[in-house]
């Protein structure tokens, strides 16, 4: 067989395949248009993942804000003990300084303890009690 008649064959087996198969693009759009139950089918799949996707996303968010709601109150009630604690111990350092102080020791030891001086003498008033009959 020559060149020519070779490149002649094949040209002609091109023709035919073209003519008996038609493209791929061409079989879809062909299938899709007389099966529109299939595009509608199609169509609902897609929503109902979009729909799942959705749903999974709003649903993290939801929770995500429940826990930062959560968190936020915490560190709240948190920075409230923080404070707190803060007043308490500036209060415990000021009545350390007064106990470094000698006239509050000496105060203390007299009032709470009932301490005398030397040479002092101690004075107890006395209450007089309701009239006995």
């Amino acid at each position: 067989m020559s060149r020519l008649a070779s490149e002649e064959l094949l040209k002609l087996r091109d023709e035919v395949a073209q003519r008996a198969l038609p493209g791929r693009s061409a079989r879809r759009k062909a299938s899709y248009s007389s099966r529109p139950f299939l595009r509608r089918r199609k169509m609902r799949t897609s929503t109902l993942f979009l729909l799942l996707i959705m749903t999974y996303v709003l649903g993290t968010l939801g929770l995500q804000e429940l826990e930062l709601r959560r968190l936020d109150r915490e560190y709240r009630s948190i920075q409230a003990q923080i404070h707190q604690y803060e007043a308490e111990n500036r209060q415990l350092e000021a009545e350390i300084e007064l106990l470094h102080s000698d006239s509050y020791l000496e105060k203390l030891a007299r009032e709470e303890l009932g301490l005398v001086r030397e040479g002092e003498i101690p004075y107890i008033p006395v209450t007089q009690d309701a009239p006995s009959q």
